[in-house]
């Protein structure tokens, strides 16, 4: 089983995602091409062993549409 630590670009947030992600695409729709500027965004779907290490309560989570929500850093706003 493998653990995966990642954080964002100023480091405000950690987190770390033990196991296989549970599913992994590259998806086209319009809001994940507003969120990153690009044709597309890669789309990760975590399984239960997501924890995050430190700053939670400095996340901004926004419902972009349908149930879906995006989360970014509150400080440097990346995700």
């Amino acid at each position: 089983m493998s653990t995966t630590s990642y954080s964002c670009m100023c480091g405000s947030f950690s987190a770390t995602l033990t196991g296989d992600p549970a599913l992994a695409c590259w998806c086209h729709c319009l809001m994940c091409r507003k969120q990153t500027g690009a044709a597309m965004q890669l789309g990760v779907w975590t399984p239960a062993s997501f924890a995050v290490s430190q700053g939670d309560d400095g996340l901004i989570k926004y419902g972009s549409s349908g149930g879906v929500f995006r989360n970014s850093c509150g400080t440097c706003g990346s995700f």
